[in-house]
């Protein structure tokens, strides 16, 4: 479905956070479903062996112009909107149903559901009431990644929705697993060593201190971000790959939980339709956790 589009005038600069370790020197293509940003790295890196600047590609659930556009004109995405007006932007379409996973494998093969497999994001375990992702291995055509890899291109993905069991590659892969540290999350297999939650050490951004003090349930998903990128970081330091591919989930899932409190219509409609309406306070207190959490993506791509 289409989003509103985009507003331009955001006064802050890249520099004034500075680019990512990873996103420096790279040609990036930030995908923020609904939107799709296809920007140039500012800074200069010798070329690898296929002659140009490695590429990443940077995919998180939730955003939409809608929410990010004001932010943009507020200034309080410096790093989106940096990498916003030295490239390119448009709006992203799709089909429904909104699956998350079926969505991301069409974006990973360039093939529709009917031609990957991957309709649905959860299946339930044969003889049992309990639900399993489904994921790579019920995919019926390459991805990005093994192509790239097939191609002698070295490449890094991290949490890819859709990508569990981690893939041979050439480089590295940290699938998108229901449970961190589940055989098959992880190839080569015991690359971050013996204690494979071991990462660079990533302090936890103001922005993300900011979200979680809003409520306790909203810790988990800050640290399931950093911890993924913390040893995608560390990965991309030992394999540095040519073509990186990351998914952030942090928008997408604080949206799920709190978009009640953000949106002034949401308490519209349910008076209108006679539910319970949501205590003011809890409004006031967690009304910004949704921008908050864009906040905090835009951090992470500054770390």
């Amino acid at each position: 479905s289409r989003s509103g589009g985009a507003a331009r005038g955001a006064q802050s600069t890249p520099e004034a956070r500075g680019l990512s370790r990873v996103t420096r020197g790279f040609w990036v293509c930030a995908v923020v479903a609904p939107v799709i940003l296809a920007i140039p790295g500012c800074a200069q890196e010798p070329p690898r062996r296929g002659g140009g600047r490695p590429l990443v590609i940077v995919e998180a659930s939730g955003l939409s112009w809608p929410l990010i556009s004001p932010m943009l004109a507020d200034g309080r995405l410096p790093v989106l909107s940096g990498l916003y007006r030295k490239g390119s932007a448009g709006i992203l379409t799709t089909r429904e149903p909104l699956v998350s996973g079926m969505i991301e494998t069409t974006m990973a093969t360039g093939q529709p559901a009917s031609a990957h497999g991957l309709r649905r994001s959860v299946e339930r375990v044969p003889g049992d009431y309990l639900l399993r992702t489904v994921g790579a291995d019920r995919r019926k055509v390459p991805a990005l990644w093994g192509l790239a890899s097939a191609a002698g291109v070295t490449v890094g993905v991290g949490r890819w929705p859709g990508s569990f069991p981690a893939e041979r590659v050439e480089g590295f892969m940290l699938a998108a697993a229901e449970i961190d540290g589940e055989r098959g999350w992880l190839y080569p297999e015991g690359a971050l060593g013996s204690e494979e939650w071991a990462g660079d050490s990533i302090g936890i951004p103001a922005e993300g201190k900011s979200l979680i003090a809003m409520d306790a349930g909203l810790e988990s998903i800050v640290s399931q971000d950093l911890d993924a990128l913390a040893r995608g970081l560390t990965l991309h330091r030992v394999y540095q790959p040519e073509l990186l591919l990351l998914h952030f989930d942090v928008v997408d899932a604080v949206a799920h939980g709190y978009w009640q409190f953000h949106d002034p219509q949401y308490q519209r409609l349910a008076g209108s339709r006679g539910r319970p309406l949501q205590e003011p306070e809890k409004v006031a207190r967690l009304g910004p956790a949704v921008a908050r959490s864009v906040e905090f993506f835009d951090a992470c791509l500054g770390l």
